[in-house]
């Protein structure tokens, strides 16, 4: 959806104050003088509120308003989302939330900045225009957590912000000016650990970049500072052409600076990017020199402290390939320009949008004039083969091929078990008595060969990775996983012989050893025969395709989804994952032989577990930065996101395309596919003007009860209306008389308070097929019952007992200018058939004496189209929002066998069943089957003993195995197989309801329709006596 909406709430007192403050210019804008507030957060993982915030004017030179620059901090007992203090700025919000993301794409540690509005006391003071746009943009604050969100494995180094002095007099333009750390505060200031009063280390740094000798002077600024990432800050900087008055101008001004204590090189960090990218208040010249920050722009004259760097010819050389790259990478208009409509495309105007798009492509031209394409720095060799892979082989036996995931490429009595093949190479036959292979070198006798078994020169040795016993050949009793294992080979006296480790394998295809060295790769499955290379495709094309930051349902943890556009496999071993790629690109290290399938997909679990198939790092719900590099932390792809929803995925449409969109239902493994397009036709099967006939009861008896069941009831003699105004009613002074079209006054007033009313109608097509929703409209004066086709549907201010001439048991006074009362039928669809249907309607009055009385309706009927091709996962969307958990018996007091699970179809379409799966609690997967709307089916214990005790009328789908646990436990109700995500994922406890651990009474949820994460809720649950497959 939109941006995340954030409330600040103050007394009119304290929001009136700190509205005077932002508006004066007399130096009273200055005052850091917080008020009192509350904060409320609203976006797609639910809502938040801190009490005891404090928000102030912030900012600089655009400190004054209105609207203003607002800071909110956080007490340290209540924190937002574990941060202390969240910033808003107001100038060129679309320029600060792109600028961000352009930074940390290129590596470069940024604050995070979002779209966002703010209420302050309710009122929304963005303007719609220039330079907000609508939108505020929320950022990040830099404070002790920035670095620990952004330097998770180094955070407790000194974080400074460098500003000059406001006469501009002096800058903080890296010189060293002595030892005396007084020389520094007023133009760098500590934003973290500002007790410590340390300063070393700064003074360090500056004093090495200008007075570090000469014969060594690379090799000592490269220990101060992070050389690499300080040139690529520069050339993102310069792309920009960031007109702040900062670095890129030439000034000391505007930026943040980090000195970890693990890595204690330092690393420039941006600030205040709203005068980029020809945006803002003030614009360059497209040629502006990429050196300005030595040489200045016009009017200044450089960063001081770092000419002497610039005067290097191999720093300006490796400088320029920084450029070079960037203008490849993040600034090509194949990825820059689907960024920009990423970040901004849904809220900035388009020419806005173009704008930056064409400046872009400009800005490169004209840098790759000043440099050329060519670089003058050394290339650097990558990596190649896997000579890590394995210990290397000792003597002449070997393990030469593994197929570890061997879903159908090599039948074994019958079955598709994972297989190992030994080669002796020698000439010599081997006794391998005693010798033992093991996946788990804690473990090195998993299995051990028995005395006799040998192989002769030559020979192939095919082993079964399984723990069956009998059959053909010898079994291992362990098999691997297909995320990534080892294997390893070990003689009599437990000494290691071979070894061979890897990571995500691909189905039906196996890793061996080939070539003249023997090295491991993927290969064609030929076990007890010369291994065959699997030709491999490109990974340059591998994208970052899918990914989920904030799991709770439908999955238990984030995940990112690789994918490879290639129609060969790809190797990814020892490539990286990250989601900090400013300061450890390497975070997760592929493990060697890891494959992805030709137009394949590899999942891993973003979970902070580092075992196979998992990443030890979890993305922020936030916003984050997710980032691919091979083996020489090249990078291949990278992506960054906004804030995100709940259970709802983001990724590339399609599959590898620039284009980014949302879905609902994630498909991790799976192809992304849109949504279908939807022609939505609302049909107004009565009108409010539609014919109707009424009649007012003079006696018991005297009309049939039948009036409101049967559509062909004989009702001609009874007075009847047509056309507008089309109510029923009558009106004695005035008020109701524009919406009475059949007047009952002279058979209503003091005689009766009823009036019955038939309207019929005609249904030309299916309803349960073609209708989606229903919705009955009424106007009313004072009470009604509704009927539709005999069956009670609606009933306002009217007695239980129905009598022919009963009135309203309340006043109501009706709406003259719409309906007062609008009901949901979407469930009772079903009550309509094609054909002719009726709305029948007792109408009722206060008295037989009230002064006016009126009564009109219609009915309609909402249709859904679906515009192109059809969706291949709709019976899944179906099972997420209908299949629901109903009634959990799980400590029966006659023992288990009597426990069950009830499930419900809680929609108005029939679901198809068939798979579905319970992964958690118990085990059991849905035969061929499907529900009918409303229909509930149970699965049990024990099929004998529930039929013992419930009878044979309940729908059962089967006998699950394991038992439900007395005490509570997990339950995790999935869809069925290729999808992984979770229809339910709930822990039930034995404390929710006493009287269900053991007392007789089962689980009952409350309400079926209410939204799935609920069901982890014991206020959703009440007790019931058991009542398996019944209301």
């Amino acid at each position: 959806g939109g941006p995340p909406l954030y409330y600040v709430i103050m007394t009119e007192m304290e929001r009136a104050r700190l509205a005077r403050i932002g508006s004066r210019s007399n130096g009273e804008e200055d005052t850091k003088a917080a008020m009192n507030a509350t904060f409320i957060s609203i976006d797609g993982t639910g809502t938040r509120l801190c009490y005891r915030a404090a928000v102030r004017n912030r900012g600089h030179g655009t400190r004054t308003g209105p609207p203003n620059n607002f800071h909110v901090g956080f007490p340290r007992d209540g924190l937002w989302k574990d941060l202390a203090a969240v910033n808003f700025n107001c100038r060129y919000t679309h320029a600060q939330i792109l600028g961000s993301a352009v930074f940390r794409l290129a590596g470069i540690a940024a604050a995070n900045a979002v779209p966002a509005e703010l209420r302050i006391n309710g009122a929304d003071l963005a303007s719609s225009a220039s330079p907000m746009y609508g939108v505020y943009v929320r950022l990040e604050a830099f404070d002790d957590n920035f670095s620990k969100r952004h330097f998770p494995d180094d955070p407790n180094g000194n974080l400074y912000s460098c500003f000059r002095r406001d006469s501009g007099s002096l800058e903080a333009e890296l010189r060293y000016e002595g030892t005396d750390p007084n020389a520094y505060r007023d133009r760098y200031f500590k934003a973290s650990h500002v007790s410590q009063d340390d300063w070393s280390d700064l003074i360090h740094m500056v004093d090495v970049l200008n007075n570090a000798p000469e014969a060594t002077y690379l090799e000592d600024v490269a220990k101060v500072i992070n050389l690499r990432q300080w040139l690529r800050y520069i050339a993102v900087d310069s792309l920009f052409l960031n007109q702040e008055t900062g670095l890129n101008m030439g000034i000391g001004d505007d930026y943040f600076l980090y000195c970890g204590v693990a890595d204690p090189r330092f690393v420039l960090i941006p600030h205040d990017l709203d005068t980029i990218l020809d945006q803002g208040n003030a614009h360059g010249s497209i040629d502006m020199n990429v050196l300005s920050i030595v040489t200045g722009a016009p009017g200044r004259n450089g960063v001081e402290g770092l000419k002497r760097l610039f005067s290097h010819p191999e720093v300006v050389a490796l400088y320029h390939d920084q450029l070079r790259d960037l203008i490849d990478t993040v600034f090509s208009p194949e990825r820059f320009d689907p960024l920009v409509d990423h970040m901004l495309g849904d809220w900035m105007p388009q020419d806005v949008v173009g704008g930056i798009k064409q400046f872009v492509v400009r800005r490169n031209a004209a840098v790759l004039a000043q440099i050329g394409r060519q670089s003058e720095a050394n290339g650097v060799l990558l990596e190649d083969g896997y000579p890590s892979a394995t210990a290397p082989a000792c003597g002449d036996l070997v393990i030469n091929e593994v197929l570890a995931d061997n879903a159908s490429a090599v039948e074994r009595d019958g079955i598709f078990p994972d297989l190992v093949e030994l080669y002796n190479g020698g000439s010599e036959t081997i006794d391998l008595s005693g010798m033992s292979l093991s996946d788990d070198p804690r473990q090195p006798a998993k299995f051990v060969f028995p005395v006799g078994a040998s192989m002769n020169p030559g020979e192939y040795l095919v082993l079964s990775a399984d723990d069956r016993e009998g059959g053909a050949g010898f079994h291992l009793g362990f098999a691997f996983n297909a995320q990534g294992d080892g294997l390893y080979l070990y003689d009599r006296a437990g000494e290691p012989v071979d070894s061979v480790e890897f990571g995500s394998q691909i189905p039906n295809l196996s890793i061996g050893r080939v070539g003249a060295d023997n090295h491991w790769s993927l290969t064609i499955p030929t076990l007890g025969r010369a291994n065959v290379r699997q030709p491999l495709g490109d990974p340059d094309g591998i994208r970052i395709n899918e990914w989920l930051a904030n799991g709770r349902v439908l999955f238990g943890s984030d995940f990112i989804e690789l994918y490879n556009p290639d129609p060969l496999p790809v190797d990814v071993g020892k490539f990286h994952l990250t989601d900090t790629p400013s300061v450890d690109p390497g975070r997760h290290r592929f493990r060697p032989l890891s494959f992805i399938a030709g137009a394949g997909y590899l999942v891993l679990d973003a979970d902070d577990r580092t075992d196979p198939g998992h990443l030890g790092f979890k993305l922020s719900s936030d916003g984050d930065v997710i980032a691919l590099y091979d083996t020489s932390h090249r990078q291949i792809d990278s992506v960054v996101f906004t804030p995100q929803t709940t259970d709802v995925s983001q990724g590339r449409l399609p599959d590898g395309a620039w284009r980014f969109e949302y879905f609902v239902l994630p498909t991790p493994g799976l192809s992304n596919v849109a949504m279908p397009e939807s022609s939505v036709t609302t049909l107004d099967l009565i009108s409010e003007s539609a014919v109707k006939r009424a009649i007012v009861p003079t006696s018991a008896g005297q009309v049939a009860e039948d009036w409101k069941t049967r559509v062909d009831f004989d009702d001609s003699a009874w007075p009847s209306t047509s056309g507008p105004p089309g109510g029923v009613g009558f009106e004695r002074s005035t008020g109701y008389e524009q919406l009475i079209g059949l007047d009952l006054q002279n058979a209503m007033y003091g005689r009766n308070a009823t009036c019955y009313i038939r309207i019929p109608f005609h249904v030309d097509v299916d309803p349960v097929a073609t209708f989606s929703e229903l919705y009955l409209n009424v106007r009313y004066d004072d009470g009604f019952v509704a009927y539709l086709n005999g069956e009670e549907v609606a009933r306002i201010n009217a007695p239980s007992l129905l009598q022919w001439n009963s009135a309203a048991t309340a006043s109501h006074e009706a709406d003259y200018s719409g309906f007062d009362e609008t009901f949901d039928f979407s469930d009772r669809i079903g009550l309509l058939h094609a054909g002719d249907n009726l709305l029948a309607v007792q109408a009722m009055n206060s008295s037989t004496t009230s002064s006016d009385f009126v009564f009109s309706a219609d009915l309609e009927a909402t249709s859904v189209a679906v515009i192109g091709e059809d969706y291949p996962y709709l019976n899944a969307l179906l099972l997420l929002d209908g299949l629901r958990i109903t009634e959990l018996m799980y400590n029966a007091p006659q023992g288990e066998e009597l426990d069950y699970i009830e499930l419900q179809n809680v929609t108005i379409a029939s679901l198809d069943v068939t798979g579905v799966r319970f992964t958690a609690g118990v085990d059991f997967i849905f035969p061929s089957m499907t529900l009918d709307p409303g229909q509930r089916i149970v699965v049990v214990d024990d099929w004998a003993a529930f039929r013992a005790q419930y009878g044979d009328d309940v729908d059962v789908a089967g006998q699950y195995a394991g038992h439900l646990s007395n005490g509570g436990e997990a339950i995790v109700l999935k869809l069925p197989e290729p999808f992984d995500a979770a229809i339910l994922r709930f822990r039930y406890a034995d404390e929710w309801q006493p009287t269900t651990d053991g007392g007789g009474e089962s689980l009952v949820i409350k309400d079926s329709t209410a939204a799935p994460a609920t069901w982890d809720d014991p206020e959703s649950w009440t007790s019931s006596q058991p009542g398996p497959g019944r209301p």
